[in-house]
Formats: structure tokens, sequence, C-alpha cells
């Protein structure tokens, strides 16, 4: 290893370092992850063993890298004090009633303002390693509230189910931690994390380093491919953000989807999933994919106002990719909108998930932004705007299915990369925090005239007449010029 290129120093986080290293044969540059991960979810390493098990063709293999080595080292200790077995670190010894209970822990909008990657150098450790709501940022929540033990108050014996660990046997463990076991918390296998170091074959860049804005949009393509492919391995991403799909270099394609940490194995393709609400003592499967897991900036509407009665399914994580492009085209592109260097930090507010749901439903009953001299993308924010809405005017009744899905995304990014008029000298533009410049940000918030109650009183009325007419998306694509995009004023 030769040169740091990512480095998480939060103090509730996984402890993320991103290493590029030299193969000793080759001579080929390759990353190197180390991390230390919640027991309570299965390895990284684990969800690249399934997709490699699908033994797909090199040249369909698109958008993913490969697992070169490495893995769990945690789980390698484990093997050696334990030769015989069982392991009795194993997480899934404990009820699944404890696991729910820890992954449902809501985040402080201090752990929030966290993850948010508004500058070059935050961003460069966030896109690797954001640490976000539900259950990334559970740690940081469940330790003030649900353990008071200090160092001086460690138990006299063993928590529950501590059935087969001895003194010896954690005295000697180097690669997992025992903070937990140590004061005695009952679902210390939950909490604890485990050291993983592994080694991927594809570097690459992050999405705000495009050198043309046709390059930005053929790596998501790609990425939207990789994640496809990830799923028919029977793997669900989960947390498609800004760090975790990126630019790929020397590779025969041009962008992919990495981070799957947060993933999880489905046994069927969740995509025409039923909604479980009325189901309330979901197990396995499904209960896992109702936990709200993502980096929340980019997290799906439904997601957002989930309580816990939403499967997380394919469309989710497709909407994702569109909050993603837009997030992107806010910051570093030439647009259109009236709110110019506050339109990103206006959209993707630090809020309460119920209010980030309408505020991007108001984006999205609005008509999109445009790029400047870009018709090709400014075509594909239309469209891609267009299917989202389609999405979120469809009833959970509604027995068609469900309009956000591969073939559609990548229908509208194979049309506008096939579409003439790409500029050929258009790379990301720099963004500056809008809080760098304070007259500029002053000039700008006193032109917010609309109040946000004027606005979503606009915005009840569209939902009124869309639930009164049956052909939806066009009134509201007729009514929506009246409605003005949603107002978040950070005073």
């Amino acid at each position: 290893m030769y040169r740091l290129i990512a480095l998480n120093s939060h103090l509730f986080s996984r402890s993320t370092t991103i290493w590029e290293a030299l193969e000793d044969e080759t001579g080929a540059v390759r990353p190197v992850k180390d991390a230390w991960r919640q027991m309570m979810r299965d390895p990284e390493s684990a969800f690249y063993e399934r997709i490699k098990s699908r033994s797909i063709p090199e040249e369909e293999y698109i958008g993913l890298p490969q697992l070169l080595g490495g893995g769990d080292l945690g789980e390698d200790e484990a093997k050696e004090l334990y030769p015989l077995g069982p392991n009795p670190w194993q997480a899934t010894s404990v009820p699944a009633s404890s696991a729910s209970q820890v992954s449902s822990a809501q985040p402080s909008p201090v752990s929030r303002a966290t993850s948010v990657p508004d500058s070059p150098s935050s961003q460069a450790i966030s896109v690797l390693d954001t640490e976000t709501p539900s259950p990334r940022a559970s740690d940081a929540s469940s330790i003030g509230s649900e353990s008071n033990h200090t160092m001086e108050d460690l138990p006299s014996e063993s928590p529950p189910n501590a059935e087969g660990l001895t003194d010896l046997s954690v005295k000697d463990t180097y690669q997992r931690t025992v903070s937990w076991f140590a004061t005695g918390d009952p679902d210390w296998r939950l909490r604890e994390r485990s050291h993983m170091r592994f080694v991927m074959d594809t570097v690459g860049k992050s999405l705000d380093k495009f050198e043309r804005t046709r390059e930005l949009v053929e790596a998501m393509r790609d990425a939207i491919k990789g994640h496809r492919l990830a799923l028919e391995a029977g793997v669900l991403h989960r947390d498609v953000s800004v760090g975790n799909v990126m630019i790929a270099l020397d590779r025969p394609f041009e962008g992919f989807i990495h981070d799957f940490d947060y993933s999880s194995f489905v046994t069927e393709d969740p995509s025409n999933a039923e909604e479980l609400s009325d189901k309330p003592s979901d197990t396995g499967e499904k209960a896992e994919l109702k936990d709200k897991t993502g980096t929340f900036h980019f997290m799906a509407i439904g997601i957002l106002q989930s309580q816990g009665d939403v499967i997380h399914q394919v469309h989710h994580d497709l909407e994702s990719f569109y909050w993603v492009l837009i997030w992107i085209v806010l910051r570093h592109t030439a647009h259109n909108d009236p709110e110019r260097e506050l339109a990103c930090d206006g959209l993707f507010v630090l809020a309460g998930a119920s209010k980030v749901a309408r505020m991007k439903e108001g984006w999205v009953l609005h008509q999109p932004v445009t790029v400047k001299d870009n018709p090709p993308l400014s075509v594909l924010l239309h469209d891609f705007t267009k299917l989202c809405l389609s999405q979120f005017t469809r009833s959970k009744n509604d027995q068609d299915k469900n309009p956000l899905t591969y073939e559609a995304v990548l229908k509208i990014f194979d049309d506008a990369l096939a579409s003439d008029g790409w500029p050929e000298n258009d790379p990301a533009l720099l963004f500056d925090l809008p809080e760098k410049h304070p007259q500029k940000l002053k000039d700008l918030r006193a032109g917010r005239v609309i109040s946000e109650a004027e606005t979503m009183d606009r915005w009840r009325s569209c939902i009124r007449l869309k639930n009164a007419e049956p052909n939806t998306t066009a009134i509201i694509h007729d009514y929506v010029s009246t409605i003005p995009s949603f107002i978040y004023c950070m005073d």
C-alpha cells in the first residue's frame, strides 16, 4: 500500500480507510478497503462472493468491481480460537427481535450533519463511508439511550448469551471489539464490530470529478447495469449514494457501484414485492427489507415516509440513482434553477425524514431543472423526473407494474447518450459552499417570498385533484405549472 485516498475519522463509524496498493506480480493499482463492520450484518465480502458465484461472462460483467482477496479478519480469528466450533461470536444466535431493536434506532440531526459532503476534503471521506441514518448512525444514538455503563462499572459476571466465551478467548481477541461484551450489554453480539480488509480490482474517481457530462451519464448508466447484475445474483444494494457510484478508470465499463456493506441477500426479485403494512409480524428476509437503510440525502421518498411498513424494493434504489444525478447536476453544472448556489442545499436539507420526503415530492411535481447548452442531459433529467413522478403518483393498490424499472431507466439513459448535442468540454464545476459567500447567501435568501405553508397548500390541492381524476399523470403535468418548488429557509 502506497497512498491513502480516503479516511473516515468520525468517532462513531466503521473507521473505513481506502488505500491504493500495487499488486506484486503485475504492478497494477488495486484499492484496499479496511473497515470495522457491525457484526449484526453480513460481511461485505460475502456479497461479492455471491456475485462471483454466478460466473458472469466477462463481456457481460459491467458496473461492478470484483473481489480479488481478503475478507473478515474477525471471522478468521474466531476460527483459530474455536477450531472445533461452535463460534460463540456469531450474532445469528441472538433473537431477531433484538436485531430489529438495534437497527431501528434513529439518529439525531447532529449525526446526520456529519454525513454531508460539503467540501472537497470532507467529500473524499464521506463518499466512501458516509455515516447516515439507520442503521448507519444507530450506534451513535443507541449508546446514549440504551447503555449507561462506564468502565468503572464493569460486571462481575459475563453478560447474557455469553456461553462459550472464556476470559482467555476475550483477551486474545484483536480483530473484533469486546467493549459491549465487557459492559454486560445483552445485545453485545449485535453491537460489536469485526475487522475486515479486502482487495478489489477496480479503481475509480468520484462522480464530481467528471471531465464531461457525458462521462457522468455513462458512469451512472453502467452503475445501474451493475446494480441489476447484483440483483440477479440475489443481492439488493440498498445504499445508492453519490459516494457509492463511481467513474471507472482503465476498465471496459465507464462506471460502477460498490460498497455493499448495507446490502441484503434476497431469494427472489423484490421489485414486485407486496407492501406488508397489514402484516405486523413479518420475519426473515422481508422483515429485514423493512429496515430503513441508506444514505439519508439519497433515500427514496417511500423509504423516507416509511414507518417500518415499506419493503425496500428495486424501484427505491433506482429512485436513489435519480437523486444522485440531481445532487451532481445542482452542484457541478451550469443549471437553470433560480436558487443557483442554494439549489442543492435547498433540496437536500438536514431535517426530519417526513419533511425531506415532502421536499422531494415538491421537486418531482415541479418542472425539472435543465442544464445550459446541454440538450441531451436536460432531456434525461426531464424523462427521469417524469419516471419518478409516475412512480410517486401510482397508487399502492394499482395492479400495474412499477413504472420505475431497470428497462425504463436504462432506456432513457441510452436514448440520451445516443442523442447529438453533448458538449465537448464541460467538466465538473467547482462547488463553493454558499456559507463562504455571506452576502450572496443573504441576497439569494431575500428572494424567497413564498412561504412553505403556502407551498404546502398548493401541493395538497394538487394531490386532491390527483385523487379525484383517473388520468393522474396528465393532470399533474397540467397543474404543476402553478406550483412553485418547495422552499426551505435555513434562517
